[in-house]
């Protein structure tokens, strides 16, 4: 992924970058990429890509339901980037992450961020 000798390091937890707004709610027929946030310069191969997303801006919701509801949450948030004059970019994210409760447990959520362009 990266050439001998440069420096790039992952950020964070894994990623699932949706590359089209969900106007076909069948979860089945939307394009996907798995990636990571990271810092320095990435030499890319065929068949990763790198997408710089310096000074991008999201309008990100919590999702709670089943994935076959995750249009719904983008639309929310499509509609209120849109609402707040932004123009959201044909691709979104979905992240899953783990939430601490008060009793010290964890409990996997999920937000839906839509990137806007102002």
């Amino acid at each position: 992924m990266a050439e001998a000798g440069a420096s790039v390091q992952a950020q964070g937890p894994a990623l699932v970058l949706v590359s089209l707004p969900p106007d076909d709610p069948q979860v089945s027929t939307w394009g996907l990429h798995i990636g990571r946030a990271c810092t320095g310069l990435p030499t890319v191969r065929a068949p990763l890509l790198v997408e710089d997303y310096h000074q991008l801006v999201s309008v990100t919701v919590p999702h709670h339901g089943p994935v076959r509801d995750l249009h719904r949450s983008y639309r929310l948030a499509a509609d209120f980037a849109r609402a707040q004059g932004g123009r959201p970019r044909p691709y979104w994210r979905i992240r899953l992450h783990h939430s601490p409760t008060p009793d010290g447990q964890a409990i996997l959520t999920t937000d839906v961020s839509v990137f806007i362009d102002r």
